[in-house]
């Protein structure tokens, strides 16, 4: 069920919004309620792991010489991010 709520804002950006709005065939109650539900949801925890997400550049062999690497990799459960241009 839907509920009434009033809010104040200004003159200016009322009409911005309204003008937005009619270009995405939408309404101002669905953008402010679009709005309101990202602010209120839980947000992803991301771990330092997430953050450096593809930014490593390593191959098959480096994670076959270097188990620490290798390790991580595991455990980020991710793969290799080029192929190994050396033979042998």
């Amino acid at each position: 069920m839907k509920e009434k709520v009033t809010i104040r804002i200004s003159q200016a950006r009322s009409r911005k919004v309204k003008r937005l709005m009619r270009g995405r065939k939408g309404s101002v109650s669905e953008l402010v309620e679009d709005l309101l539900d990202k602010a209120v949801e839980k947000p992803v925890r991301r771990t330092w792991v997430d953050e450096l997400y593809g930014s490593g550049k390593f191959t098959e062999t480096d994670l076959a010489n270097d188990q620490r690497l290798s390790d991580l990799v595991k455990g980020a459960r991710t793969k290799p991010t080029y192929k190994s241009n050396k033979k042998g």
